[in-house]
């Protein structure tokens, strides 16, 4: 329960918890003012008053253990992020027009310094109040971050007044800093009450704001009144009515309801603290958290491209197998088709040669008989004429048998050109099928069933 009993009393107990790191100002006039206020119109509620080191946010919570907190708006954002903090009101100025354009920096050197803009402050000294002070430095430092530099290495050295004595003003004037940082309408109330000339200082990229204060930033909220989850719906609403119905009673601010803190959260962001601290971390656990979408992204991006590869190499190997098969199929049909009209100019060439043999044959025939005729008629007629001698038959005889053996290689070579009877036997006509279209010299593309006998 967040609002718990007393030990000694019945009443329930709420916690408020201040991480202090506003000036004695807010303590005074804003702070003691509000608390006392709350004791007063919730008088059923005991209240204990608890302060938290800025430095240790979380330890002092868990030690602590608040129900309501008071907080600058920067703590307020790392609360919202780690602990589940919920806003109940932000603290408005009178001459403001909201809450979310309230604090403000502003860069004053002095009349006579060489500096005239924000590039000639790189590498001089500054004054601040104090290093947590929203509006007395991280404001600062998120307008140095607008400009494209790092306020962590912007000035040669920083000087902290933690609100003592002498005062950045002080600093500034004296020439012990280069440069000062002042909070909201710091500038203005010290002029009021004579502890500065505004003639013995210029102020760096000055503008005016609504209130009539000048300032070197942007505007972000003021204090946030922000409660913890664990406190109680009926103590939420109490506090929430009682806080936002406090009236003025002479006092310069309201408190509102909020709803924009995103320019807060950017600024953060910018100076990398707060819930975006992790932002410094370069261990890998802060790199994995800072760059987690971009390492997922990354990572996906080249298993996608391990995958196109594979992919592709198998692709290739597979499309190179079958153009190999295709080449040895077509250097096989190739030789194939060669041998088929090698064979078919052999049988041209006999054929040829048949018909050639043929008519050499039928031609020369003729003659050989002519000769054989003239031969016998000649040994007839030296025969009868009584003069046919021995030596003369001899050649005769030799030329008839010359002639002879003439004329039966002519009926030899004409045997061949003479049909011859058909012999009949089985073929599988598949193969006969086959062996015709091997004859095409110019090759064919066919499909072919097989044939299946019935």
């Amino acid at each position: 329960m967040a609002a718990r009993t007393a030990a000694m009393g019945s009443k329930p107990v709420i916690t408020i918890a201040l991480v202090d790191t506003f000036s004695p100002d807010f303590y005074l006039h804003t702070y003691v003012p509000t608390v006392d206020y709350l004791r007063t119109h919730l008088p059923q509620y005991e209240f204990r008053i608890k302060e938290i080191d800025y430095r240790d946010v979380d330890d002092g919570i868990k030690n602590v253990h608040p129900d309501f907190l008071f907080s600058s708006a920067s703590t307020f954002g790392e609360l919202g992020a780690f602990e589940g903090a919920h806003q109940v009101a932000t603290k408005k100025s009178a001459q403001e027009k909201d809450a979310a354009h309230s604090l403000s920096s502003l860069f004053i050197v002095p009349a006579a310094s060489p500096i005239h803009d924000f590039a000639e402050m790189h590498g001089r000294t500054v004054a601040i109040t104090d290093s947590q002070s929203f509006d007395g430095w991280q404001i600062a430092k998120g307008e140095i971050s607008k400009h494209g530099q790092d306020p962590d290495r912007f000035f040669s050295e920083v000087y902290e007044t933690h609100y003592g004595i002498p005062d950045v003003a002080t600093l500034v004037s004296q020439g012990f800093a280069d440069v000062g940082v002042l909070s909201t309408c710091e500038f203005e109330s010290m002029e009021a009450q004579g502890q500065i000339k505004r003639q013995d200082f210029r102020l760096i990229g000055v503008r005016k704001g609504i209130s009539g204060c000048l300032r070197s930033t942007d505007q972000y909220p003021d204090v946030v009144i922000s409660s913890m989850p664990w406190v109680s719906s009926d103590v939420m609403r109490d506090m929430t009515i009682a806080i936002l119905s406090m009236p003025r009673n002479g006092r310069n601010f309201d408190w509102v309801v909020e709803s924009d803190f995103q320019p807060t959260m950017d600024l953060l962001k910018s100076l990398k603290i707060g819930p975006y601290r992790y932002l410094r971390d370069m261990s890998p656990q802060g790199i994995w958290k800072r760059y987690k979408a971009e390492i997922l992204l990354t990572v996906a991006l080249l298993l996608a491209v391990i995958f196109h590869i594979v992919t592709l190499n198998i692709l290739v190997r597979r499309r190179t197998a079958e153009l190999t098969q295709a080449l040895e199929t077509t250097r096989r049909l190739y030789n194939e088709r060669r041998q088929s009209h090698q064979k078919i100019l052999n049988l041209e060439r006999n054929s040829i040669v048949s018909q050639l043999s043929s008519m050499f044959a039928h031609e020369i025939k003729q003659p050989i008989m002519n000769i054989s005729l003239y031969a016998a008629a000649l040994k007839m007629y030296l025969k009868r004429a009584g003069i046919l001698k021995e030596k003369p038959a001899e050649l005769l005889e030799a030329l008839e048998s010359e002639v002879e053996r003439s004329s039966a290689i002519v009926e030899h070579v004409r045997s061949y050109a003479k049909s011859r009877p058909t012999e009949r036997k089985d073929t599988a006509l598949e193969k006969l099928i086959e062996d015709a279209l091997k004859t095409f010299p110019g090759g064919c593309v066919i499909f072919c069933g097989r044939l299946v006998q019935g």
